[in-house]
């Protein structure tokens, strides 16, 4: 029994990044002998138990419904992705379908410790109690690995939720520095920053998932981008710096749907084959944290462009900021006045990699004492 693990995250998306960091701790674990549960609703959480939570998020369920009539509706047009990363999600991550309470209740008692994490999930624009443990028992071993808030700063009528499950967690690891000096306000437990899932297995164990794209020719170098947020205007320094070095561009079209008047783009990618264009990249131009991630972990010469003004309120920037500053590669990252040409520059992996190693060992420290209750 004390080898189950449930794992309360996020797995099946069309975004990459919320597939990948739930495949890479379940990974991990799984390699340290732990049989890992990963439950895909928490919806029977909710009901006459829990009033307010349950209004909650009928009320944003309604909301989200309206907004989504509103908007194009564009499932179609990534269906294969959507596909795609469902089968990645179900049959590689192991995502468990839950059709019944008395299924959820039976997760819930076999299993000892309970894992939050990674990714946004503790993001005030969308939190749901579930991702702050809220349906553990007492008695539960409850760890947080890696979440994040993803905003500089949470709104006052949040902060009282917060506060009561936080005080509820045995351990607590997030991702971000960021997130550890707003959430230390809040609770006494001793807050930890360590890495993103997606560091904790390397290179090896990425290729052995990785699936070749049929509209790439391995031979050729090419330079991989994929922009979740507008990178139009930088359409022409990036091309500029294509042409300059005699580079193709393919590039997966994010959720946005934006396409640009150059390069490759394609709507089909499951999660394989994004990680293998980030894999064969000779350069990688993106604004996704896991993509940059990724990059690092693989030694790829990147560049990271502003998804977000940074005076926006709900600007992601500082994750990746945060998670640029642990190597000391700022330099790498869109700023006011900075050029794209960086990305010309060639970053050295020996200091990088030392410095990979010793965050690695911290953050493997960190999730096996907590599952042991050292």
């Amino acid at each position: 029994m004390e080898n189950n693990i449930c794992l309360v995250t996020w797995g099946n998306s069309i975004n990459y990044g919320t597939c990948i960091q739930c495949y890479a701790l379940a990974k991990y674990l799984r390699n340290q002998g732990y049989n890992v549960i990963i439950p895909d609703s928490y919806k029977y959480y909710y009901g006459i138990n829990h009033p307010i939570e349950t209004i909650r998020i009928v009320k944003d369920s309604i909301i989200n419904k309206l907004i989504k009539r509103k908007k194009n509706n564009s499932n179609d047009i990534f269906q294969k992705r959507i596909e795609s990363n469902k089968k990645f999600a179900y049959e590689v991550s192991k995502l468990i379908s839950i059709n019944s309470k008395s299924q959820f209740e039976e997760i819930v008692s076999k299993c000892d410790s309970f894992i939050t994490g990674s990714d946004q999930i503790w993001n005030p624009n969308y939190i749901k109690t579930p991702m702050l443990l809220s349906f553990v028992p007492s008695g539960k071993n409850k760890i947080a690995y890696a979440s994040s808030i993803g905003v500089n700063e949470l709104p006052n009528n949040k902060k009282r939720m917060y506060k009561k499950y936080l005080n509820r967690f045995d351990y607590i690891g997030v991702r971000e520095k960021t997130a550890k000096e707003i959430l230390k306000e809040l609770t006494n437990i001793d807050i930890q920053v360590v890495l993103d899932p997606s560091f904790l297995i390397d290179k090896d164990d990425w290729e052995k998932i990785a699936k070749k794209p049929v509209d790439i020719d391995e031979k050729d170098e090419f330079v991989f981008g994929y922009f979740i947020g507008d990178a139009r205007r930088n359409e022409e320094i990036i091309k500029t710096f294509l042409e300059k070095n005699s580079y193709k561009l393919y590039y997966a079209i994010s959720e946005n749907n934006i396409k640009y008047s150059f390069g490759n783009g394609n709507v089909d990618y499951g999660v394989e084959e994004f990680i293998w264009c980030l894999l064969h990249a000779k350069y990688i131009i993106t604004d996704s944290f896991h993509a940059t991630a990724l990059s690092i972990n693989f030694n790829k010469n990147f560049f990271v462009l502003q998804r977000f003004l940074n005076t926006d309120k709900k600007s992601q920037n500082s994750r990746i900021y945060d998670l640029l500053s642990l190597f000391n590669l700022l330099n790498y990252a869109e700023a006011e006045n900075t050029k794209l040409d960086n990305i010309v520059m060639e970053i050295d992996y020996n200091k990088v990699n030392n410095q990979l190693g010793y965050l690695r060992k911290e953050s493997y420290n960190y999730l096996n004492n907590a599952l042991k209750g050292n």
